[in-house]
């Protein structure tokens, strides 16, 4: 990469980096006020191509623009007709109320499945937690008719 510098009549008019020099000093120079071109940062092995002033004297003519580039043609859009268009909705629906159906049931069947297992944990729990009292409460009986024997 190398710059490209345009010197005009008034001083600096401008520099540009560029790979290619041709299209850079090609646009610089296309201005009348133009005098030379000086190209800094080349290789050394380029010495003798750089050190060169290029005298302008007349910008070059205009150049006709670059033709357009080739459009492809669009492709041709087959749309079905309404019928088709129609029964391609119903089977989206179909499928979409299967594939819903299948996954509302199994989040159904998995939700009875842990509320079942919670109810039968929890009958578990006070079936032995009522036993407890039973026992508690059987002890307490007999310590109070203690009680009323002694007295």
């Amino acid at each position: 990469m190398f710059a490209v510098r345009v010197l005009s009549r008034a001083g600096v008019r401008g520099s540009v980096r560029a790979a290619a020099v041709p299209s850079a000093a090609r646009r610089w120079a296309s201005s009348p006020a133009a005098a030379e071109i000086v190209i800094t940062g080349a290789p050394a092995s380029d010495a003798p191509f750089v050190k060169a002033a290029v005298p302008v004297t007349e910008p070059p003519k205009n150049l006709p623009p670059p033709p357009p580039p080739k459009a492809e043609p669009a492709p041709k859009k087959e749309s079905g007709s309404i019928w088709s268009r129609f029964v391609a909705f119903l089977t989206g629906i179909a499928v979409s109320s299967v594939v819903y159906y299948y996954s509302v049931s199994t989040d159904v069947w998995e939700s009875t499945q842990e509320i079942t297992t919670t109810l039968a944990t929890l009958k578990a729990d006070l079936v032995s937690s009522n036993q407890d009292l039973r026992v508690r409460l059987a002890q307490l009986e007999h310590e109070v008719a203690a009680l009323k024997r002694m007295q």
